[in-house]
C-alpha cells in the first residue's frame, strides 16, 4: 500500500515540476523529448537532472516524457504570399498524332443562289453592301458585294471643250480635260479647251515651245508637227540638205545664166585680153556664158584659151557661132573674130565654186 502511495506521490511531484518549469527546462529534455529525475527513496523528493546523470544511492532514477496528450487542430492560418512564378519547363516531346475522326454528317442543303440576291453583305473593311449574282457566257455563276457609289458632285451633263475629251472626279466635282492627239493646252486655261495645233503652230510645232527658226535664207513652216523648210530665198539652195543651216549655199552673180538663150554676157577680148570668171553649180542647173573676140587679122592673129579648173574640165562644153566646137585647154588660133558659148554642164551636186580663165593672146 505504501509503494503505491509512494509511485503516486512521485508521479503527482514529477508532474508539478514538468508543469510549472516547462519552459524553463531547455537543455534537460533529451533529444527523444524525455525528462530524466532522480527521486528520494523514502521523501519521494524529486530533483531533475539532465540525460545521462547518475542518481544517488538514495535515489531511484526516473524518466518521464515532456510531451503532453495530443490538443485539438488550432485554427487554419491565413494564406501566405503567392510565391514568385518559376520558368517554364522544357517542351515535352510531341506525341504520336492520332487517328482520323469519323466524318461528320452531311449539313442541311443551303438556299439556292438566287435567293442570295439582294441580301446584305460586306466588305472586309466593313462597308455595307448587297449581294448581286452574274452569270458568264459559259454559264459560271459569280456572286459579288454590290456597294452603290455615292451620289457624283459632276455637273450633267459635262460640258465640252475644243479639242479635248472631259473628266470628271464623281468625289470632288473638279473637271479635267484630256487633249485630243496633236493639240495641246498651252495656256492652262480650260475654258477654251486646247487651243494650240500642235501640227501647225509655228510656235509650238510638233510640242511646247517648239519655235519654228526664221532667217537662214530661208521660207520655213510647220507641217504635220515637224519643221519644214519650205523654200530657199532667191539667190540661196539648201545645199547639204540639211535643215539646221538653212539655205546656206548662195549663188554665183552670174544667174539667172541657165539656159542657152539666156548666157551671161562676158564682153568682148581684142588681142592681148583676158578675164576669169568665178561661178558655182547647183544640182541640174546649167551655167552658160558668151564672149566674142575682135581686132583678129593676118596681121593680127588671135589665139582663143579657155582653160576650165579641174573640178569642171569634164563637164565644159565650148562652141563657135559657125558651130565649131572646142576642146578646153585647147588654143582656137583666128584671123577673124568669133562669138563663143562656154555651156557648164550641171552635175546632181552641188559644185560649191570653179573657175575659167579665158585669154586672147
Amino acid at each position: 500500500m505504501r509503494r503505491l502511495i509512494g509511485a503516486a506521490l512521485v508521479a503527482a511531484l514529477v508532474l508539478t515540476v514538468g508543469v510549472g518549469v516547462a519552459g524553463a527546462l531547455g537543455g534537460l529534455v533529451a533529444a527523444d523529448g524525455t525528462i530524466t529525475a532522480c527521486v528520494q527513496k523514502d521523501s519521494f523528493n524529486a530533483r531533475i537532472v539532465p540525460d545521462g546523470t547518475a542518481c544517488r544511492s538514495t535515489e531511484q532514477l526516473l524518466t518521464f516524457n515532456q510531451k503532453g496528450l495530443k490538443g485539438d487542430q488550432g485554427l487554419q492560418g491565413t494564406q501566405g504570399i503567392q510565391g514568385v512564378k518559376g520558368d517554364p519547363g522544357e517542351q515535352g516531346v510531341p506525341g504520336p498524332q492520332g487517328t482520323d475522326g469519323t466524318d461528320g454528317k452531311d449539313g442541311k442543303d443551303g438556299k439556292d443562289g438566287g435567293d442570295l440576291v439582294g441580301s446584305p453583305c460586306s466588305l472586309p473593311n466593313g462597308t455595307p453592301g448587297t449581294v448581286e449574282m452574274t452569270v458568264a457566257a459559259n454559264g459560271a455563276i459569280s456572286w459579288t458585294c454590290h456597294i452603290e457609289p455615292p451620289p457624283s458632285l459632276c455637273p450633267s451633263p459635262l460640258p465640252t471643250y475644243a479639242n479635248a475629251v472631259t473628266a470628271c472626279d464623281p468625289a470632288t466635282g473638279n473637271v479635267s480635260i484630256t487633249c485630243n492627239a496633236g493639240f495641246a493646252n498651252v495656256d492652262g486655261t480650260t475654258a477654251n479647251g486646247c487651243e494650240v495645233n500642235l501640227m501647225t503652230d509655228p510656235n509650238n510645232c510638233g510640242s511646247v515651245g517648239n519655235r519654228v527658226p526664221s532667217g537662214l535664207h530661208a521660207n520655213w513652216a510647220c507641217a504635220a508637227g515637224a519643221v519644214v523648210l519650205v523654200s530657199c530665198q532667191a539667190g540661196y539652195f539648201n545645199a547639204n540638205g540639211a535643215t539646221a543651216d538653212g539655205c546656206e549655199f548662195q549663188t554665183d552673180s552670174f544667174e539667172p545664166n541657165d539656159t542657152l538663150a539666156t548666157p551671161s554676157k562676158l564682153g568682148s577680148l581684142s588681142p592681148g585680153g583676158s578675164l576669169s570668171l568665178f561661178a558655182n553649180l547647183t544640182p541640174l542647173n546649167d551655167d552658160w556664158f558668151q564672149f566674142s573676140t575682135n581686132g583678129c587679122s593676118v596681121f593680127s592673129l588671135c589665139h582663143v584659151l579657155i582653160q576650165p579648173s579641174a573640178n569642171v574640165a569634164g563637164i565644159v562644153q565650148i562652141t563657135r557661132e559657125d558651130g565649131l566646137a572646142l576642146a578646153p585647154n585647147a588654143t582656137d588660133t583666128t584671123s577673124v573674130g568669133h562669138t563663143y558659148t562656154i555651156h557648164v554642164v550641171a552635175p546632181a551636186a552641188y559644185v560649191s565654186s570653179y573657175t575659167i580663165s579665158i585669154q586672147n593672146t
